[in-house]
C-alpha cells in the first residue's frame, strides 16, 4: 500500500483507487445501459469517458503528471473491459456464460469476432486476439506508468561485479550468514 510519512495514503493511491471503482460501476453501468451499437461513434465517446475524470489534475498539478492521467484513465478502461459482464450479472442479474466470455475477452478465441468497434468515422470488428492484445497491452501500460520503468543504464552489466553477486547468491543458496 502506497502511505506517506504520516501514514496516510497518497493521492495518487486514492486516484487510482478512484479509477477502478469508475471504471468497474460508473463506466460499466453506462456501457450496459447504452445500446452502443446503435449510438455513431459509441465507442470513441466511450474513450474519452475513460479519462475525462482525470483531465482536470493536469490543470492541477501540472502537464508533467500525465502519465498518472494515462495510467488512471487505461485503469478505468480495463476495469470496463475485465468486468462488463460481471457487472452485469451484478446490477442486473444477466450474463453470458463468463467463462466462455473471459476466454474472448483475454484472446483465447483466436480469430472469433464478437463486436464491431464504432469510432463514428471508421468501424473495425474486434476479434478475442484483438480483445486480448489491447488488454495485455494496457496492462503493461499501466504497470509501467504507475512503478516507473527505466531500463538498465548501457554498461549497467559491465559495472556489476560479478564475483560479488556469485558471493552473496551462494551464500543465499547455502544459508549463510552475512
Amino acid at each position: 500500500m502506497k502511505q506517506n510519512r504520516n501514514g496516510r495514503f497518497s493521492p495518487e493511491f486514492k486516484l487510482f483507487i478512484f479509477s477502478i471503482f469508475y471504471g468497474l460501476l460508473f463506466i460499466n453501468y453506462i456501457d450496459l445501459v447504452v445500446p452502443g451499437s446503435n449510438v455513431p461513434g459509441y465507442h470513441a465517446w466511450l474513450a474519452v469517458a475513460y479519462f475525462i475524470s482525470f483531465v482536470p489534475l493536469l490543470f492541477l498539478w501540472g502537464l508533467s503528471r500525465w502519465k498518472l492521467v494515462l495510467s488512471l484513465g487505461l485503469t478505468a478502461s480495463l476495469m470496463n473491459d475485465l468486468f462488463y459482464y460481471p457487472v452485469s450479472l451484478i446490477l442486473f442479474g444477466k450474463a453470458p456464460d463468463l467463462y466462455e466470455w473471459y476466454l474472448f475477452q483475454l484472446g483465447f478465441k483466436g480469430l472469433t469476432r464478437a463486436w464491431t468497434f464504432n469510432a463514428g468515422i471508421f468501424t473495425l470488428p474486434v476479434t478475442s486476439i484483438l480483445m486480448g492484445a489491447s488488454i495485455y497491452i494496457r496492462i503493461m501500460l499501466v504497470t509501467i506508468l504507475s512503478l516507473g520503468f527505466r531500463p538498465p543504464l548501457p554498461g549497467y552489466w559491465v559495472a556489476v561485479k560479478p564475483r560479488e553477486i556469485l558471493s552473496r547468491l551462494g551464500r543465499l543458496i547455502l544459508g549463510a550468514r552475512e
